[in-house]
């Protein structure tokens, strides 16, 4: 079926011209983030998210998200970054699919989440295990430390046919 969102954060070496003048930039492929920023933070602090060019955590290409931060709470640390907000009308049988890479055990946490025009977040809704069933939330933890691991969820069905994804 068609891909409504694709992003490897891949980034080119291009030359162009532009007013008379030749120039070489490094230039985004990929939509990259569009209108990022943070949600919320509890507990946590020095919190990045980047575009790196890092190949050994790259799964394709050398461009990877990079989220970096400290918990300073022993009991519960969160933050909720939107990389990019879209406009996706959600139909019968869509997915959506995302490979992490965890480096220690807290990235075993992160996870891609989708926010609804209805108002409503993917990790909330009940029932919202990948088709291995691994529930999706940032609760529980999945994958494993300095391994690649492939996620895919089933998003088009039951009652988010017809909203639309509005956040990443």
């Amino acid at each position: 079926g068609p891909i409504y969102y694709r992003n490897s954060f891949e980034s080119r070496s291009t030359t162009f011209s532009m007013n008379g003048a030749t120039t070489t930039k490094v230039l985004p492929i990929d939509p990259c983030f569009y209108k990022p920023r943070g949600i919320s933070r509890t507990g946590v602090s020095s919190v990045r998210v980047n575009i790196v060019n890092d190949p050994e955590h790259s799964r394709n290409g050398v461009y990877s998200a990079k989220i970096s931060g400290s918990a300073i709470s022993v009991s519960a640390a969160k933050f909720y970054y939107k990389i990019a907000e879209t406009k996706i009308r959600v139909k019968p049988n869509m997915q959506i699919r995302f490979w992490k890479f965890p480096v220690d055990e807290v990235g075993k946490y992160t996870f891609v989440d989708l926010h609804f025009k209805s108002g409503r977040v993917l990790s909330d809704l009940l029932g919202d295990t990948n088709l291995n069933g691994t529930k999706m939330h940032p609760d529980i933890t999945s994958g494993n430390i300095g391994q690649w691991s492939n996620y895919i969820y089933q998003i088009g069905e039951d009652e988010l046919i017809g909203d639309e994804i509005t956040g990443i």
